[in-house]
Formats: C-alpha cells, structure tokens, sequence
C-alpha cells in the first residue's frame, strides 16, 4: 500500500461539496472508516448494506476529494479499491457561508446538522439492533449509551483552554497513526459546541 496522509481538517470551500455531506448515508460511510482504509465491500459488511446501494456515494465521496482511494488491488479477477478518508474532521470554510445569502446558509447548516445527528441516530440504531449498545442504566459503561446536552459558563479564556485539551484528548485517543489493540472497541461520539442564542 502507498503511504498516504491523513490531513486534520478538511475546510469545505464550495456549495457542492457540502450538499454532498448533507446526506446521512455518505456521513455513515465516512463514519465507518476508523482509523484503517476499507473498500465497498468492508463499508457494506459494516453498514449492514448491499454492496450495489453504496457504489454511487462512494463516488461521490472520492469526486469531491472527501475520501481517496489508497490501493487498487486485484481479487479473483475483479480490481478492488480501498479507500481512505482524507481528513479527521469536515467543516464548512467562512469564505463559502459568507458567499450565500443568510437564509440559504441556515438552510445549509439545517442540512449538514441534520445528515449528522441521522447518521448518529442510525449508527447507534444498528448498535442496539446488534446488542452491542444498551440503553439499561445498570449496563456496564462499555454496552451504556450516554445522551447528554449541557451548558458550560466559559470566559474565552476558558473555552481556549477547553477546547485545546479536548483536541488533545482526541489527538491521543484516537490516532489513526497507530494499530488498535485486540481489547479496543470503536466508539462513537458526537461532540458540537456553540455560544448561546441569548
């Protein structure tokens, strides 16, 4: 396999771009990556879905340059692509929601929060279906799904410093740079902050 970079931010600079991350399904497929390439067959087997139904969203994936493909293999006569994500983490450039008018950019992010919060919604929908994920209290921490919305008082001093260790945290938990353990699992998180309407 070549060596290939994982970059830790993708900024999206064009309108097409992020109307391909408004749908839930591709934000699925980018989910399942973790910190190894996979191919459509290994997205599939995870997504619990046909191979045929994700050929189209990967293309468009790679078209937009959200994932690359790292390695082109031959399998019993059929070539096999794996792919890779090309970023840790997607986020719309200010230059693109300043180009739209205030009305389209609401609608914009409406969209890509609402792709999100589906794409959580039937990630953790499968991890139950699977009982791999419980929603008993008296679960173990490992099985216990945690919904949580709070409000933190920060001066910005603060929320500097918040925001660095928890980028830290992410940083040394979860490295793609390394091979997991036989003990690790895979969890997901879902992590978004804001300042206040009032």
């Amino acid at each position: 396999m070549e060596d290939y970079e994982i970059a830790d931010e993708f900024v999206i600079e064009d309108l097409e771009t992020l109307k391909v991350l408004t749908d839930n399904l591709r934000v699925r497929i980018l989910r399942t990556f973790g910190r190894e390439p996979r191919t459509v067959k290994e997205i599939a087997e995870r997504l619990d879905m046909p191979q045929a139904k994700l050929y189209y969203h990967v293309n468009m994936l790679e078209k937009h340059a959200i994932i690359k493909v790292v390695e082109t293999r031959i399998v019993s006569g059929i070539i096999e692509k794996l792919y890779s994500v090309t970023a840790k983490s997607y986020r719309p450039g200010a230059g693109l929601l300043s180009a739209v008018a205030p009305s389209d950019e609401q609608s914009q992010m409406e969209a890509m929060l609402h792709s999100v919060m589906e794409a959580a919604r039937e990630d953790l929908r499968h991890s139950l279906a699977k009982g791999r994920a419980s929603l008993d209290d008296q679960a173990l921490l490992a099985q216990k799904v945690q919904i949580a919305y709070r409000t933190l008082y920060l001066t910005p001093d603060a929320l500097e410093e918040f925001h660095s260790e928890f980028e830290e945290l992410l940083k040394r938990t979860g490295s793609k740079s390394r091979t997991p353990t036989p003990d690790e699992k895979t969890y997901n998180f879902f992590y978004l902050h804001f300042p206040d309407g009032e």
